[in-house]
């Protein structure tokens, strides 16, 4: 018989390619695990936003100038393994939350604004599905 076992984290890394090294940032308000996360413009600079995981439905925002981690905006429900892509610069929005998994694999699109203050739902994919992985390709967002 196997158990899993689902921890939630709230350490925070950041790797330096060039330097082959780890540097630990500031930890996130509250572990989480399962969740999407993506780089975003926030007030003239750039940002780290993470949304979501098992149980969570809140989001936190990464100031790296600051190295300090301010709630975010929250979903409309709990969503994990989901995943986030940033939008294109002449985009309405920040970034886009897709898919995830909420009592079912899910098919909603969520846009968050470009305050990054609210989350909205934009429409649906074809299918369901979570724990997968989304690319941007060609500014078309």
């Amino acid at each position: 018989r196997q158990m899993c076992i689902r921890d939630s984290i709230s350490s925070v890394y950041l790797y330096d390619i060039s330097k082959d090294e780890w540097k630990q940032l500031a930890p996130l308000k509250r572990g989480r695990h399962s969740h999407s996360c993506t780089i975003v413009n926030y007030l003239s600079s750039t940002a780290v936003l993470v949304c979501g995981g098992v149980d969570r439905s809140d989001c936190e925002l990464y100031d790296p100038a600051k190295n300090k981690w301010n709630a975010g905006p929250s979903l409309p429900t709990t969503l994990e393994g989901s995943s986030m892509i940033s939008a294109s610069s002449g985009s309405s929005y920040a970034a886009f939350i897709l898919g995830g998994y909420y009592y079912g694999y899910s098919n909603v699109i969520y846009g968050v604004d470009k305050e990054v203050s609210s989350v909205e739902r934009l429409g649906t994919l074809s299918k369901p599905r979570g724990y997968h992985i989304a690319v941007r390709t060609n500014n078309t967002c």
